[in-house]
């Protein structure tokens, strides 16, 4: 059977793309990428790659999809949200113990945002899955003072109360603000991009992508056209099967990936050669 020419297998929004090896250039680390204003929302900006300046179209907001650089943001955000959520219901506990009033937030774990966040969420990445898995003890310790709060004060016992909740601001609290710091950066680390440089026609780009997985070829046969409802704009132009993993790949057209990205302008007249 014909054997097509080799193809860069990468992951976009999780999901497997092929792009034609003989348009790569290079594939480097995401670099430092600078804003061009009033260029298209697709533009992430231009880097400088050893002197010359060169355009990154941010490949998931090509398709119509949200940028990974928001999904990394909104995700570190969400935790630095979380982690003050506990620091509050430390707070508003000690307050309702000084005060005399009902203390009404949850001490049921799975209960509170972060818990129900915690249950339902999964990433591939073994580094973060494995760091995620150490909350779950200081989480629920944190929870349980709740109860063992509540227990004194039932007892008539404000001061052992007080004394609990110093303790575990200083342990428990504090191992679960170094988690959720360590996390955030885990995820700015883990989740850096690639730039993957391409050159079609007289243009030279970069593009990005969330990981780059081999490089294979596709026999022939295992090549055809797009299902009917999966056209993007032209920036796909078929699909393969991979002949190991069986698994379905959608082929990016590299040409139509550049269409209407004026290099010079976005550049300043820098732009590669």
């Amino acid at each position: 059977m014909a054997v097509n020419s080799q193809y860069a297998i990468v992951t976009i929004d999780r999901q497997l793309f092929a792009i034609t090896a003989k348009d790569i250039r290079e594939m480097i680390i995401m670099p430092e990428v600078a804003r061009v204003p009033d260029a298209p929302e697709y533009i992430r900006g231009v880097c400088n790659l050893r002197g010359r300046v060169l355009p990154i179209i941010d490949t998931r907001i090509r398709m119509g999809r949200r940028s990974a650089l928001q999904e990394r943001d909104e995700l570190c955000a969400l935790t630095e949200l979380r982690e003050q959520d506990h620091v509050r219901w430390l707070e508003e506990l000690e307050s309702s113990v000084r005060e005399g009033r009902e203390f009404k937030l949850t001490v049921d774990p799975h209960a509170c945002a972060f818990g129900k966040w915690y249950d339902c969420y999964q990433n591939k990445d073994a580094l973060i899955s494995a760091l995620l898995k150490k909350f779950d003890k200081p989480h629920k310790r944190i929870h349980a003072v709740g109860v063992e709060v509540q227990t004194h004060l039932a007892n008539n016992d404000r001061d052992a109360a007080e004394s609990i909740i110093v303790r575990e601001r200083e342990t428990t609290l504090s191992e679960l603000k170094n988690l959720f710091a360590s996390l955030r950066m885990l995820i700015l680390e883990q989740q850096r991009e690639m730039a993957i440089v391409l050159t079609t026609g007289e243009k030279v780009f970069a593009a990005s992508v969330d990981m780059v997985v081999s490089v294979e070829s596709f026999l022939a046969s295992n090549m055809g056209p797009l299902p009917p409802g999966l056209e993007q704009g032209d920036i796909l132009s078929g699909v393969a099967r991979c002949e190991k993993t069986d698994e379905l790949v959608l082929i990016l057209d590299v040409e139509h990936l550049a269409r209407g990205v004026d290099v010079d302008r976005i550049c300043g007249g820098q732009g590669v050669n």
